[in-house]
């Protein structure tokens, strides 16, 4: 071999030796995408929760109350990490207050939309759009579409959604255009979230981020939950079911999803994010005693093989 092909051989092979990751970092991105089904699977676990009781809040004042129970359990759990040690430039306090707004806004769109087009409909539309959408963001910013697998994969999911809420009932009454449109909204809103953490929790610890979005969102979710009958807060049931939503699924959720995000990108937590669903459709099932039909069953059968494929494949 000539020896000036010898040294670009060299050469070349500590490039891509040196682009290659190593060894520890190659697991992170499905240790990451295990963080975000975590994350799903204690977010699906609310709608199952808020049934033990026989009377909750309305969703403002639910939500208003988990949002700021969770985001503080986690400031005071980062402790002094959470005190800002330098003034944050106006990009990241912006992207902050936009994620903690986008997160309040899914809250209030996701179920204002159920009025309108039904419980079936509205989760469909909400959690199927929300990876397409964390999708299409991520393209027009980075200008890079995402991964053919990733697709197919999200497809996959999507279907599976619509399959396993077809047999659930609509419940509607209302015209539908708006609560199509709300629906897509809190999709996109939800995506958003997604996408403007991944930069935050890239530069502080998830934590932190995620503990001043809940925030944000809470006093979002405040002046609607001050219009809700706020004495469920006072039964002994009420009051463990709303510490529970607060503590394990807020809290925990974001910050099992938050600290995924860091190892995977927001297209794949989004599509991961449809276990909640999935979640929520088996502890119906198992606990609830709601009915399983032969196209839920197809559903359920469809989310599991997206969300593997996608935690095998995380881009």
């Amino acid at each position: 071999m000539a020896p000036g092909r010898a040294a670009r051989t060299r050469r070349g092979g500590v490039a891509a030796a040196s682009a290659a990751p190593p060894p520890k970092e190659r697991g992170r991105p499905r240790t990451g995408a295990f963080l975000v089904l975590l994350a799903g699977v204690l977010w699906g676990t609310m709608g199952a929760a808020q049934k033990v009781p026989d009377q909750m809040g309305g969703v403002a004042s639910t939500g208003a109350f988990r949002t700021l129970l969770g985001g503080v359990c986690l400031l005071v759990a980062a402790g002094r990490a959470a005190r800002p040690r330098r003034s944050p430039g106006a990009r990241s306090l912006g992207a902050l207050l936009l994620g903690g707004v986008s997160v309040g806004a899914f809250q209030i769109l996701f179920f204002a939309s159920m009025r309108h087009i039904g419980v079936a409909m509205g989760t469909v539309l909400t959690i199927g759009s929300s990876p397409v959408f964390a999708g299409l963001i991520v393209w027009v910013r980075t200008r890079r579409r995402p991964a053919t697998h990733w697709w197919v994969a999200t497809a996959a999911t999507v279907l599976g959604c619509a399959l396993l809420n077809g047999g659930a009932p609509s419940g509607s009454a209302g015209s539908p255009a708006p609560g199509i449109a709300m629906a897509l909204a809190a999709g996109a809103s939800y995506a958003l979230f997604a996408v403007v953490s991944k930069p935050l929790i890239a530069a502080a610890p998830a934590q932190v981020v995620m503990g001043w979005m809940l925030l944000v969102a809470a006093v979002v979710l405040l002046p609607f939950a001050l219009r809700d009958d706020l004495s469920w807060l006072a039964a002994a049931d009420g009051l463990a079911v709303a510490l529970y939503l607060g503590v394990v699924t807020t809290a925990g959720g974001f910050l099992v999803f938050g600290l995924g995000l860091r190892w995977v990108s927001p297209t794949t937590a989004a599509t991961l994010s449809l276990v909640e669903p999935l979640t929520a459709a088996v502890l119906g099932f198992g606990l609830l005693g709601e009915p399983l039909t032969a196209a839920m069953l197809a559903g359920v059968c469809l989310l599991f093989a997206g969300l593997a494929w996608t935690a095998l494949r995380p881009v």
